[in-house]
Parts: C-alpha cells; structure tokens; sequence
C-alpha cells in the first residue's frame, strides 16, 4: 500500500520508520542492534554488535496514466550498511559470525515488511546488494572500526503524494525554505484575483516583486524568438529578483481541442521544450491555467494549487 503523504516534509517521518523496522530486523540475543553512522557504532556498546545506516537516499516522481490530474507518485530507494562487529580486538570476528549470518537470513527471509508510518500501513521491499567498491571504501574510511563483515541492503517504497489542491500557504511555507532559481508552481481554476492575490503572497515572503505578464506576449510562431523574449524577461527579473507571474497560459498547457485551428498560434508550441526554458528562469516561475492538461507541466510543477470560481 503507498502512504498519501501531505507534504514532502513527511518523508523524514518514512526513513525513520523504515529504518527502525529494519533494525528490529537484523536483531539477535547474541549482538546488540544499532542505527548509527559508522563511527559510532561500538560507542558504549559491550560485546559483539550489529550496526545499521542508511548512507544514502534518492527519490523519484512520476505519474499512472489512469490517475487524476494533480496526483503524482515517489518512489523511494534506501541504501545501507550492515556491518558486524566483534566484541574487542581480541576476537578475530568469531562472536560476530553469528550475528552477521543471523542478520542475512532475516534480511532474505522478509523480502516485504510492513512498516508503519502516520497510522498508515506501507510496503517495504527489502533486498541484500552489493556495495559499489568507491561507496565501500568511503564507509570504511568513516568508521572507526575495521568493516570485515558486511554488506549492503536495499529498501525500496512508494509515497503518493498530496492530490488537488495544495494550499497557498504550503507554496508560501515551501519558497520561506526551498526557493531557488526555476521552480515551477502552477495555479489552476478561474479565479484570476486570487492567483494574483496568492503569487503576491508568495512574493512578499520572499521579500521580492513579482513580474506579471501574459504569455501571449511570450511565445512566437518561432522558437529562438520565444526563447530571446523568455531571456529579455529573466534578465529583467534577474535585475530586480523578481517572482513571475505567467498568465492566461491555457492556450499552451490547458486542454486543447482535438482538432487543431490552422489560425491557432500555439498550434506547434513544444511544451517540454518551454519548460526547459523557463527552468532556466532566475527565480520562481508561476503559471496560471485555467484547466491544465499538460502532463509534464504537472509533472515537473513543484506544488499546484487550485483556484475555483467564486
């Protein structure tokens, strides 16, 4: 089962409860279990020792085809160490074979755990991997004890994340702390005053102006002129550090009719290739659409928040 999650900031809330299943695990009444980074894993322990730590981390998004417009998937993937530890200098590693197979076996015998995170049940795939060698000897170098018997675990899962609508106040929350140059947000509905009302929030929390424009005024029947009128456009916010606004911007990511009008000027736009260009911006980039339809603004959109009428 994924686990809704209702901001990223919750993932934290996934990689402790992983990790702490995962040490339960590889638990055994002949070592102790430990979650630490590797130069404090024999810290106050006596006698022999297995130490769990999770040495890196990556996310990926990406969307069903089948699933509302505005929900969107992460699927995680967890890499540790496992490593064994005798109980002094003077045990050449017998008190720790124990422990080391005892925690290969458990980690092979539960290709799935169920881990709970928020009240909610969440799959977990577990497998043992290989470390690559540079990783290995990066995690050698960092503990201070010799890691003779190891090896690596992989954890994979799956987080939905929030569907229509996020709020206003978690863009405003996410630009306080995670702004940075080509973020893109996307305010969807009709009401235009509100759009306009929430990119000035997120401006003023960022202690910037904001550049409104159309994107009538942007976008060419040629692409170097789109391109050279988006530049003209980021260095004026550059200059001032701007947060901008695009507006009316259906013609190009909202729903299109099947059959293309040959007066239609945004006919042969490429979306992926603007998008490109606007991540390029200086700052933050909103696109106001009334009904957006286009799968990778929505993809590569960091937060989307809906505007209805009235």
């Amino acid at each position: 089962m994924r686990v809704t999650m209702p901001t990223l900031t919750d993932y934290g809330r996934s990689l402790a409860a992983v990790t702490e299943a995962l040490r339960r695990l590889i638990a055994s009444p002949d070592a102790v279990a430990t979650a630490r980074p590797p130069d404090a894993a024999r810290l106050g322990v006596i006698g022999a020792s297995v130490n769990l730590f999770l040495y890196r981390d990556s996310l990926v998004s990406y969307r069903n085809g089948g699933d509302p417009v505005g929900v969107r998937y992460l699927a995680a993937d967890l890499r540790y160490l496992v490593s064994c530890h005798a109980a002094d200098d003077a045990d050449a590693d017998s008190a720790s074979l124990v422990p080391y197979g005892d925690a290969q076996a458990a980690i092979a015998a539960s290709p799935v755990l169920t881990v709970q995170v928020a009240g909610t049940s969440m799959a977990v795939q577990v497998i043992m991997s290989l470390i690559p060698p540079d990783e290995l000897a990066s995690l050698w170098l960092a503990s201070t004890a010799p890691l003779r018997l190891s090896f690596g675990v992989r954890a994979n899962f799956a987080l939905e994340t929030r569907s229509w609508p996020d709020t206003v106040g978690d863009v405003v929350a996410h630009a306080r702390t995670h702004a940075r140059a080509g973020q893109l947000v996307v305010f969807s509905g009709t009401d235009a005053a509100a759009q306009a009302e929430a990119a000035e929030a997120v401006a003023r929390e960022l202690g910037q102006p904001i550049v409104r424009i159309g994107l009538d005024r942007i976008v060419s029947d040629f692409i170097g002129e789109t391109e050279q009128n988006l530049q003209r456009l980021f260095d004026s916010a550059e200059n001032s550090g701007a947060v901008l606004l695009l507006d009316e911007a259906d013609a190009v990511f909202g729903k299109r009719s099947e059959v293309r009008d040959a007066h239609d000027r945004y006919a042969d736009v490429e979306t992926a290739h603007l998008l490109d260009v606007l991540a390029t911006a200086p700052g933050i980039v909103i696109v106001a659409v009334a009904d957006p339809s286009d799968s990778e603004l929505l993809r590569r959109a960091t937060a989307t928040v809906h505007f209805p009428s009235g």
